[in-house]
């Protein structure tokens, strides 16, 4: 996890309070979105991998050019890639701000499973903290 080795000025925002955006680079091409869910100090936030598109969906074919179906946003790169967000979303409030997470409408079975694509990691490779919904076409693999 990037709090790993605490507070950096890279990693601030994923120390900060809990209900803002920390987004980072991977590969030097991706952006990554994770929302913040710890108190102040705490350094922890979910990734987040995937999105079924409800709304919008013109335009998030628009910025992933030839990308359809679970292609268009089934991984963290290809979420962000399709909902616009940059480094500009950095420390964004998800609370009183003008981006925001909505409530579903539906309930959803949740599944638990290990994290994926951190094979390298020494730490928690294992843990149980992938969480998807069941059924979902739109899972990252």
């Amino acid at each position: 996890a990037h709090s790993y080795k605490g507070l950096t000025p890279r990693t601030q925002a994923i120390f900060g309070e809990g209900g803002h955006i920390y987004v980072y680079m991977i590969y030097g091409m991706y952006w990554c979105m994770n929302v913040v869910c710890g108190y102040e100090g705490d350094g922890y936030a979910v990734l987040l991998r995937a999105l079924e598109p409800l709304e919008g969906k013109d335009l998030m074919e628009k910025r992933r050019g030839k990308a359809r179906g679970r292609l268009l946003t089934a991984g963290p790169g290809r979420l962000t890639m399709a909902m616009g967000i940059d480094k500009s979303f950095y420390g964004a409030d998800l609370v009183h701000g003008s981006v925001y997470i909505e409530d579903g409408k539906e309930k959803a079975q949740v599944e638990r499973s290990k994290r994926i694509n951190i094979d390298y990691a020494r730490y928690g490779k294992n843990f149980p903290w992938r969480f998807t919904m069941k059924g979902s076409l739109w899972i990252s693999k």
